[in-house]
């Protein structure tokens, strides 16, 4: 067993197209637009994390004014569904596999 770590997530996954690793760790979103960027259509993502983190937006302090409605209305936006409507639309086949996979598919 072996730990590799590349600088870049299209040498990642280079190694993952090669089949030089078996797995690679790796937020989704950047996995899904490594393995687009590879032309890598066969491969698999877990449905849940490995691990989970938070994530924040950060804004130029001249954009000061728009933390409050930016904060809300990604709130209102999970609320409504409208994040796992963009994530379905830029992710779907992806997610689609995971599901697949954790259910035994």
């Amino acid at each position: 067993r072996s730990l590799f770590r590349t600088k870049t997530a299209a040498l990642l996954f280079g190694l993952l197209r090669d089949r030089r690793i078996d797995v690679a760790l790796i937020d989704r979103m950047s996995g899904i637009a490594a393995a687009r960027a590879t032309r890598i259509d066969d491969i698999r993502v877990t449905a849940n994390a490995f691990v989970q983190r938070p994530m924040f937006l950060h804004l130029h302090k001249r954009h000061a004014a728009l933390v409050e409605p930016l904060t809300l209305a990604l709130r209102d936006m999970r609320a409504d569904g409208t994040t796992k409507q963009i994530e379905q639309e830029t992710l779907g086949p992806y997610l689609d596999r995971a599901a697949e996979a954790a259910n035994g598919g």
